[in-house]
């Protein structure tokens, strides 16, 4: 994916992504003895299958970004690649 800005009338984002090695989240589950993927990871704050969605488990340093700049502004975050059953969307309300 990359640096790839989307704009709409008023707002342009751009993404950026840093790729983790992949593994499938079942037994991702399975060998951290986890059962609820709803469930907090540790004491981060984040579910089971969010900190598997941003690698909170090879790295504490998984905050995504978000920076204003200029009128454009910016969300980064780590993502699993290839990962076939999660889906990372960027959503915005007002």
């Amino acid at each position: 994916m990359g640096d790839r800005p989307r704009s709409d009338s008023s707002l342009r984002v751009g993404l950026s992504l840093a790729a983790l090695p992949s593994v499938d989240f079942a037994a991702w589950m399975l060998e951290n003895g986890f059962a609820d993927p709803d469930a907090e990871f540790g004491i981060t704050g984040l579910s089971n299958l969010l900190a598997y969605a941003l690698g909170a488990d090879l790295s504490i340093d998984v905050t995504p970004n978000v920076n204003y700049n200029g009128g454009a502004l910016t969300f980064s975050h780590r993502q699993r690649l290839p990962v076939s059953e999660l889906t990372y969307s960027v959503e915005k309300s007002t």
